[in-house]
């Protein structure tokens, strides 16, 4: 995919086009339909994404009450925080509409810190602005 498409992408800010390019060259596109779940709460993720396509519904439950605590949509990464502290998912991702995403293995998503430092930066800001947000959800 050309620079010149994804440069829009909160998640792709400053990415050079060889970060780009390396991106698509090891991920994995995954296409979901309304209502397919991509990560469960409690389970331990198989994937770093980016939206290129769609919107994703992100809910917690907690004391049996289920909360939408947003939605990722295109642009947007998920599935970094519980990838670098190595836990399970803290949220659900379901696809609200449908979607197509650029997706990471674990391996490739520690990879790509080595590679793409632009987009690395990116991923480690959005992680601390997560944590922040479900420190306050928490409380």
């Amino acid at each position: 995919m050309d620079l010149e498409n994804v440069k829009h992408f909160e998640s792709l800010a400053n990415a050079t086009q060889a970060e780009v390019d390396w991106m698509f060259e090891n991920g994995v596109i995954v296409e979901l339909a309304v209502g397919d779940v991509f990560h469960k709460q409690g389970t331990m993720p198989e994937y770093f994404y980016v939206v290129l396509e769609g919107e994703l519904q992100i809910a917690r439950t907690a004391d049996n009450k289920t909360v939408v605590l947003g939605t990722t949509p295109v642009g947007i990464i998920g599935g970094e925080l519980s990838l670098l502290m190595q836990t399970e998912s803290w949220v659900d991702a379901t696809a609200i509409v449908p979607s197509r995403l650029l997706t990471l293995t674990p391996d490739k998503f520690r990879e790509m810190f080595a590679m793409c430092p632009n987009i690395s930066a990116n991923v480690f800001r959005e992680a601390g602005q997560r944590t922040r947000n479900l420190a306050q959800f928490s409380q």
